[in-house]
């Protein structure tokens, strides 16, 4: 099964009597997920979705390829919000061999993509010679893409693919069969330095298994996604998803039954807003691209963030003037703690009304000898999550956000979705982000819980604005 996709699915079509599949609508108790085939789809299979321009590019059977074993790439558009007309994505990369599965850099101008590593151009003599497959380098002059090379990791006795670019470019991941992993065919990754692949490092124990992983993909936000068809899962292949956490990936998460099915799902690729995504499943019959609509809830009647203030400034303008070496000023804060100058800072360790004095002490006797000011000062408890934003960062800066219980006693929060005001909603994940835009972005928390009593689903939001500066 795994060779089949590994090698651009070559001659794995499915034929399944009897299955139709129609739109499909999950909803959970905060969010509700569409998944639906798209206007893509044909008898001649497609897969490997990225986002490019103003559409997708995919990988598929070439319409003209009697045999239905060559794969290559095509383009399609967003017009009106549908899809346009099928074109080859390029002249330059359709060479008669196989090419799939691409990925692109954040400025559209680098290309990284899945062909057999050999240029035989015979149909025949490409598959009786178990060519391999390999990951090669391409950019784009304005008109169509040159200076096309092979990564430095290829190597003729295995096989390369899948490759998935990270945000800024530095980082290619990858999924080969070379010898070495942990199983079939594992996930690794390359560094890039000036354009030039650096060596293979596998992603580790925590992401690949015994069986098969491959099609990664890492969002903006730094999340891996990818395939696997390990025990454990819905059946076939199935979609997981993982976080790295200080030294090491996090323990792989099964995307649940609103997107995995019994049958093949892979390559799934995120829209940056995380709204929408798309990836291929043979749950029809053929290898088609599905398209997922996440509806998060609003976030409506959210209140200010609000910290515990717990450090002050205290002086006193309307002070005596006081010469004599033997008169002293005292502050007492009213938890045990004093201090002996005319202007100064503390810190309180908690919430509660303190009596506050502004003494003059006389250092001979010891006693007070005026008190010249007193108030009380209430420091009110804030009944709100932890959530921890900056205040001020420059644009391109990254950033994380973390949302905690905290002093929230209404509900356990069970979810939490935050919209960074730039088109962008994540949920449950404070993973890095940046703006790419100067001014005071709102950025919004909204989290929910269940009623203890009666298990009503609660939300409540929360807002910060966050300043983002110029470079």
């Amino acid at each position: 099964m795994f060779a089949n996709y590994f090698l651009l699915n070559l001659l794995n079509k499915y034929f399944i009597l009897g299955v139709l599949i129609s739109c499909s609508v999950v909803v959970f108790s905060q969010e509700k997920i569409t998944v639906e085939p798209t206007a893509i789809n044909s008898l001649n299979g497609e897969y490997a979705p990225v986002y490019y321009k103003n559409g997708l590019v995919f990988s598929s059977v070439s319409d003209n390829n009697e045999s239905k074993s060559m794969t290559g790439l095509y383009f399609i558009p967003f017009k009106k919000n549908q899809f346009g007309k099928k074109v080859s994505f390029s002249a330059a990369l359709k060479t008669g061999v196989h090419e799939g599965a691409i990925t692109f850099s954040a400025d559209e101008k680098t290309a990284y993509f899945t062909r057999t590593q050999s240029e035989a151009k015979e149909l025949n003599d490409s598959i009786t010679k178990e060519n391999k497959l390999g990951v090669f380098r391409a950019t784009y002059n304005g008109i169509d893409w040159e200076n096309i090379v092979p990564c430095n990791f290829n190597t003729p006795e295995y096989s390369f693919g899948h490759p998935s670019l990270s945000l800024d470019g530095k980082r290619l991941y990858i999924s080969s069969d070379i010898e070495g992993g942990f199983g079939g065919k594992d996930i690794y990754y390359s560094e890039i330095t000036d354009g030039v692949c650096g060596s293979l490092i596998n992603l580790g124990k925590e992401i690949n298994s015994a069986a098969n992983e491959f099609f990664p993909f890492i969002d903006a936000a730094g999340k891996l996604y990818f395939s696997s068809d390990k025990i454990g899962g819905f059946g076939g292949l199935d979609i997981y998803t993982s976080v790295f956490l200080d030294t090491q990936w996090s323990v792989p998460e099964l995307l649940d039954s609103s997107i995995n099915s019994a049958f093949d799902d892979f390559s799934i690729v995120w829209h940056k807003n995380g709204k929408e995504a798309y990836f291929a499943s043979n749950r029809s019959g053929t290898d088609d691209i599905f398209k997922i609509t996440i509806d998060y809830p609003a976030f409506t009647n959210c209140e200010e963030l609000k910290e515990e203030q717990l450090c002050y400034e205290f002086y006193e303008e309307a002070t005596l003037n006081v010469d004599s070496v033997e008169m002293i000023y005292e502050w007492d804060f009213g938890d045990g703690t004093k201090d002996n100058s005319l202007g100064s800072s503390h810190c309180f360790n908690k919430p509660g009304i303190y009596p506050i004095q502004l003494s003059i002490l006389d250092k001979v006797i010891g006693e007070k000898h005026k008190e010249l000011a007193s108030f009380e000062l209430e420091i009110k408890e804030v009944f709100q999550p932890s959530i921890s934003t900056p205040d001020i960062l420059i644009v391109g800066e990254e950033f994380n956000v973390t949302v905690k219980q905290g002093k929230w006693k209404e509900y356990a929060i069970e979810n939490f979705y935050i919209d960074y005001n730039d088109s962008t909603i994540t949920k449950n994940k404070g993973l890095s982000h940046r703006y790419e835009v100067a001014g005071n972005k709102v950025l919004r928390i909204l989290i929910t819980g269940r009623d203890v009593t009666t298990h009503e689903i609660k939300k409540n939001c929360f807002y910060k604005t966050i300043t983002v500066k110029e470079k």
